[in-house]
């Protein structure tokens, strides 16, 4: 039997939508080659109309606190955007104990290290591929290839218009 996971997703603009329909569609598909079971249980957004994906069973919510307060939620699912906004909503779900998705990367930016630390604290962790190098899967790469080394930083200039 599959391992379940039950995803919050607060935001529905274009990348959230996008993951909604992804998760939606492809649910079998994640389930048959992983070995896990990704429910979508929640959406939280304030206009659930403009993004051209519908949502099929997941709830629809207006305040991200009922997503981070549920107690099922496994994994918190932020792409809001901004800065002060979204560093509420992944740290009060860090404190609830969810790992958290992210492609915010002004967030990560200003605000990585706080959240980072908190993570680590809790006994959680951030996932934030998506914001680093135009998606490219670079992260988990290094942290597994490099588990007898101590990455401190990565410097370089890439976008997701670069050719690689």
């Amino acid at each position: 039997m599959a391992k379940s996971v039950k995803v919050g997703v607060i935001g529905f603009g274009t990348v959230g939508g996008g993951v909604v329909d992804i998760l939606q569609q492809n649910r079998e598909l994640i389930r048959n080659r992983t070995g896990v079971d990704i429910e979508l249980k929640s959406v939280v957004s304030k206009n659930f109309s403009n993004v051209g994906v519908e949502i099929l069973y997941a709830k629809k919510l207006g305040d991200y606190n009922e997503v981070i307060n549920d107690e099922e939620i496994d994994i918190v699912v932020e792409l809001v955007g901004g800065i002060d906004i979204p560093f509420d909503i992944i740290s009060k779900a860090i404190s609830k104990g969810k790992n958290v998705v992210t492609a915010n990367k002004a967030l990560l930016a200003e605000r990585g290290h706080i959240l980072f630390k908190m993570a680590e604290e809790n006994g959680v962790t951030i996932g934030f591929e998506a914001s680093v190098a135009g998606g490219i899967p670079i992260i988990r790469s290094i942290v597994d290839a490099m588990v007898g080394d101590k990455v401190s930083e990565i410097l370089g200039i890439l976008n997701g218009t670069t050719n690689f």
